[in-house]
């Protein structure tokens, strides 16, 4: 158990270009009702002509920064979650402090945590806050271009990956807090592979994916829960990594909890990696605001393979 924190502001920028099952199915040897069976997904967003990681997650902080009133020189730290930047250096992060007017002082990096990435970043934040004084903030964003490494003839994961990102501020509060993280070494599940003609794109095992999920995540949950001294039935929200419709509601089954406790929104945006679960959190808090003292779960799982939770009380 550790010292809290306490979000203050969202944003969310999704990827400028719609596709729906329809219009990818003119390309791919699949269906609307395929994909719709099989991942919940009807539509996903896709970065424009341009449109680079650097400005969803520049659109997504700045709405945060709006939302939350507050002078931005009380941001400490920018963490960006991202495998999928433009180039190689400099990190996302430190553009984002430059464009957002953020001064010299701050401490700015990006973490490639792919699905699990979000949280990672959210908990070096709060041990960050952790160390500082009273008043100051950090920026998390998790942004990802995925279409970019897409092979958009590979039905297995063509259907499931969208753009976009998602940006919290938080600060520190005193309120229960904890984290569970681990890894099973098993990158050849879901990497970024060369294919025949040297081109990077993304590949996935995906049965080895479901069956991970459905073992790691409800154990997760409860690691979570026993930490905090509770029962994952007093959790009143489960904003989970959206991977897939099908794994959500098995995650809800396996723990004997009604599913409209775990946010679901992958049916309009996809799978966006690390950008998932900000940009559900952004969507969740507009439409079901929470009430202070309610208890939360935030959850990854994906690439490495890798896992991880907090669980923190909504102040």
């Amino acid at each position: 158990m550790m010292a809290g924190l306490r979000m203050i502001g969202t944003g969310a920028r999704a990827g400028s270009r719609r596709v729906s099952n329809a219009g990818l199915c003119t390309r791919l040897d699949s269906s609307d009702e395929w994909i719709r069976t099989r991942t919940g997904i009807y539509a996903r967003h896709l970065a424009g002509p341009g449109e680079r990681v650097e400005d969803l997650a520049a659109a997504a902080a700045r709405q945060a920064l709006d939302r939350a009133a507050i002078d931005p020189a009380t941001i400490s730290l920018v963490i960006v979650a991202t495998f999928s930047p433009a180039g190689r250096m400099p990190a996302v992060a430190t553009g984002l402090v430059g464009a957002l007017g953020l001064g010299e002082g701050v401490l700015a990096f990006d973490l490639n945590g792919a699905c699990t990435g979000f949280v990672q970043a959210l908990d070096c934040a709060r041990s960050f806050l952790a160390t500082r004084p009273a008043g100051q903030r950090a920026l998390v964003v998790g942004a990802e271009i995925i279409s970019r490494w897409v092979d958009w003839d590979d039905r297995g994961t063509a259907v499931l990956f969208g753009d976009g990102a998602g940006a919290v501020i938080v600060e520190q509060a005193s309120t229960l807090y904890a984290s569970q993280f681990g890894v099973r070494t098993q990158p050849e599940a879901l990497a970024v592979q060369p294919d025949a003609t040297g081109r990077s794109v993304v590949r996935m095992d995906g049965q080895a994916i479901f069956r991970f999920a459905l073992r790691q995540v409800p154990a997760l949950i409860r690691d979570l829960t026993d930490r905090a001294g509770l029962a994952p039935a007093a959790v009143s929200h489960f904003i989970l990594h959206q991977a897939n419709g099908r794994i959500l509601d098995k995650v809800a089954q396996h723990l004997d909890l009604p599913k409209d406790r775990f946010y679901l929104n992958i049916g309009e945006l996809g799978n966006t990696s690390a950008a998932s679960i900000p940009l559900a959190l952004d969507q969740w808090m507009t439409e079901k605001p929470p009430v202070g003292g309610e208890k939360v779960v935030l959850a990854g799982f994906g690439a490495g393979l890798t896992w991880g939770g907090i669980i923190f009380e909504w102040s």
